[in-house]
């Protein structure tokens, strides 16, 4: 039996490609993201941590002699968080922005390969028509000629 061949088979491999690397570019973006987010979610425990044992030192006991040197090296270290996570959130930004992007692109990607796979589906669909109408129609010659053969 004739087998299907789509013309266009070269153009939607191709597509399919494109489509699978911009979905690579996108999950490495969401990875970037990911990352960014949990780093800028440690540096908030940390400083809820550094300002609740500050709050401890300072508050607990008002007789007691309170360490400048301690607390001037929280502060300090609060201080180097804090712009850890200022610039973490920079960072996100701007992968949003190119994520967003990349999302964008890979859209477009997936409609192009649609739009070709579409197409192939449907010649296929005709090709199988075309295939069943000469299959039918050997079939009726067939029954013909045996029945002609009956006959004489």
């Amino acid at each position: 039996m004739a087998r299907f061949k789509f013309r266009l088979q070269p153009v939607l491999d191709k597509r399919s490609r494109e489509e699978r690397q911009q979905q690579m570019k996108v999950a490495e973006l969401e990875k970037q993201r990911l990352e960014l987010e949990r780093q800028i979610m440690q540096c908030q425990r940390v400083l809820t941590a550094e300002r609740e044992s500050m709050r401890t030192q300072l508050g607990v006991n008002t007789h007691q002699v309170v360490d400048i040197e301690q607390i001037r090296l929280r502060a300090n270290s609060s201080l180097r968080v804090t712009t850890q996570a200022q610039r973490a959130a920079v960072e996100l930004a701007g992968v949003y922005k190119r994520l967003g992007s990349a999302r964008e692109l890979l859209k477009e990607k997936v409609v192009s390969r649609k739009a070709v796979q579409m197409l192939k589906s449907r010649q296929h669909e005709r090709w199988q028509q075309d295939q069943n109408r000469v299959h039918n129609a050997a079939m009726d010659e067939i029954a013909m000629a045996a029945a002609a053969r009956k006959m004489a």
